[in-house]
């Protein structure tokens, strides 16, 4: 007795989604670690903005009345604060040949800290917090396109973008 057609496409059907499922549920998971990333990173740069804000203003305000011995030792609460945010990014960001963004990220945030610290000046502080936050934006934008698009599609559209 041979069995229908309809059989034969069902068990097909079947088998398919057996082999699919798995790669759909970790593609699943994977974006949802990565959009936590996004969240992560973005939470600890906004602190690290604050606190820089804060930072600047207060050396700044010091400095006025202060000698600079005197004005490290007041504000060495405010770098501290800011410095724990800069590891606490590195401990998020890759240092591979790939990611080259990362450690211009973090470079940029320790001279964000030198200005404060050595030659506070408002102009300069707030000229290289913006380009800052630009690199910021683009790395978490390149994040995000990669879960909207998932991995493969997006190591893609890398791939075109390199050879063109």
């Amino acid at each position: 007795m041979e069995l229908p057609d309809s059989v034969y496409i069902g068990l097909g059907g079947i088998i398919a989604g057996l082999l699919i499922n798995p790669f759909l549920a970790r593609r699943n998971t994977v974006s949802d670690y990565r959009y936590k990333w996004i969240s992560s990173v973005r939470d600890i740069y906004l602190s690290f903005l604050s606190n820089a804000d804060i930072y600047i203003e207060s050396v700044l305000e010091k400095s006025t009345t202060m000698n600079n011995d005197i004005v490290k030792k007041e504000t060495a609460e405010n770098r501290r604060s800011v410095t724990d945010q800069v590891h606490e990014i590195k401990l998020y960001f890759n240092f591979n040949k790939d990611e080259y963004e990362h450690k211009e990220i973090i470079k940029d945030m320790c001279y964000i800290i030198k200005i404060i610290s050595e030659q506070p000046n408002i102009d300069s502080y707030t000229e290289q917090r913006d380009k800052l936050t630009m690199k910021m934006q683009n790395t978490l934008k390149t994040e995000w396109d990669r879960v909207r698009d998932g991995e493969l599609i997006w190591k893609t559209k890398q791939f075109i973008k390199k050879i063109r």
